[in-house]
C-alpha cells in the first residue's frame, strides 16, 4: 500500500474508560491500572502472566443501533469492538 492513509475516527474500550476522551484522562492523570492477575478469563491460557488488567466496566453502554437482543448474545470482546468501533464511527 503506497498511497496516503487518514484516520478519520478512534474509538478505545480500555482499563482506563469507556471512550478516547476517558482513557486520555487516565492517562494524563498517571492512575496505574494494574492488578495482580487473578486468573485468565475463560479460554485463555496465560499462566505466566503475573501482572495485568481486563477492562474493568461491569456494563457497557450498548450502542443504539444494536437490539438488546444481539447485544445480550455477543461475546465480552465482540461488546467491547461495537463500543469502540460505535465511538470511532460518531
Amino acid at each position: 500500500m503506497d498511497g496516503p492513509v487518514a484516520i478519520t475516527g478512534m474509538g478505545m474500550v480500555t482499563a482506563q474508560g469507556v471512550g478516547v476522551e476517558a482513557t486520555w484522562r487516565g492517562v494524563v492523570a498517571g492512575r496505574d491500572m494494574l492488578s495482580y492477575w487473578r486468573g485468565a478469563p475463560e479460554g485463555l491460557a496465560l499462566s505466566r502472566v503475573k501482572v495485568a488488567q481486563c477492562v474493568g466496566i461491569n456494563e457497557l453502554p450498548r450502542p443504539e443501533d444494536l437490539p438488546p437482543r444481539l447485544w445480550t448474545k455477543l461475546s465480552r470482546t465482540q461488546q467491547l469492538v461495537c463500543v469502540a468501533g460505535d465511538e470511532a464511527i460518531a
